[in-house]
């Protein structure tokens, strides 16, 4: 078996980055979030989380960020279940779970919980069971249990 080329595999996911004016980007544009969360696990994975600048990757990350504390899969787009929880998860890579009020992120996942327990993806109602793994991930990871019973 041949080796891994992971030189390669960082270009690629380095330039998907780069392609903003791409097509599938732009029609992608709603999905970022949880775009990044994926190539930057890949990267870290890779051993090479160096190769983005994490400065900007942050400083986006938090641009996406909400009044009620969820985050969107990119700015200008309204905040979700699961692309705040790829959020969380970019933060904790980069060792950067300082940033957030855990508090008010865990207030606005328990705010999409529905009477019969289920969760909601976003203040419009999105319905899915995909929607408990980002409640189940942020109250293993973060004892949110407080937060949101």
């Amino acid at each position: 078996m041949g080796e891994l080329a992971v030189d390669k595999h960082v270009q690629y996911i380095i330039s998907v980055e780069k392609r903003k004016d791409s097509f599938e980007s732009v029609v992608m544009e709603h999905l970022r979030m949880n775009g990044a969360y994926w190539g930057l696990t890949t990267l870290d994975l890779l051993g090479r989380l160096n190769a983005v600048n994490a400065n900007e990757v942050l400083s986006w990350i938090m641009k996406c960020q909400h009044e009620s504390s969820g985050f969107a899969g990119n700015v200008g787009h309204d905040p979700h279940i699961l692309y705040t929880l790829s959020a969380v998860q970019v933060l904790a890579l980069f060792d950067k779970l300082d940033v957030l009020d855990i508090e008010k992120v865990a207030n606005y996942i328990s705010q999409l919980q529905n009477e019969d327990g289920s969760f909601s993806g976003d203040i419009w109602g999105d319905m899915n069971t995909r929607h408990v793994l980002p409640q189940s991930s942020f109250i293993s990871s973060y004892s949110g249990i407080k937060a949101l019973y």
